[in-house]
């Protein structure tokens, strides 16, 4: 299509400088850093993707695998506790690097339908390389809580705390917590 409603399209595509834009390599770094200009310009949209991408996908998994450091920490000497289970377990809730990283697949995909229109959209190294931070984050986790449990009988932070003080298996629910 060159024309949308009897008006030529070249002249804005030029204006606009798609062609310069869409051939980009983009980084978190970039985009962030993207992000943040148009904030200062005042778009609302770039603040709102700024804080899931800073806070939610990238902060909020540094500061789980933090808070999972010092659980090791604790548990090297002797006091894994279930607040810093609790923790950690709420901060992978709220990380969504996955979330993220699901997202540049699954556009990436979709807008494979475009190359036809000489529009080419690739996924470089750097997806895998989130991948495997993601991968490394869910198994710290893991490895951590249960660690922890068969070493201290810490109960999982999804146990309420009544089954945890009683020494019962628990719900194994959040949403049954204080029922």
């Amino acid at each position: 299509p060159n024309e949308m409603m009897g008006i030529p399209l070249a002249p804005v595509i030029e204006q606009l400088q798609i062609p310069e834009k869409a051939n980009a390599d983009v980084s978190i770094a970039s985009a962030i850093a993207g992000l943040c200009q148009c904030m200062g310009n005042g778009e609302i949209n770039c603040s709102i993707a700024l804080m899931m991408v800073g806070i939610f996908a990238i902060t909020f998994t540094v500061l789980d695998m933090i808070v999972l450091a010092v659980a090791v920490y604790a548990f090297r000497y002797g006091n894994c506790t279930k607040y810093l289970l609790a923790t950690a377990s709420v901060l992978r809730k709220l990380a969504m690097l996955d979330v993220q990283v699901m997202g540049i697949v699954v556009v990436t995909l979709c807008m494979s339908m475009y190359q036809k229109d000489g529009i080419f959209v690739s996924m470089r190294p750097g997806v895998l390389a989130l991948l495997c931070a993601e991968i490394v984050h869910y198994t710290t986790y893991y490895v951590v809580l249960d660690a922890c449990q068969q070493r201290e009988g810490v109960c999982s932070p999804y146990d309420d705390l009544t089954a945890c003080d009683s020494g019962s298996k628990g719900s194994c629910d959040p949403m049954l917590e204080g029922l």
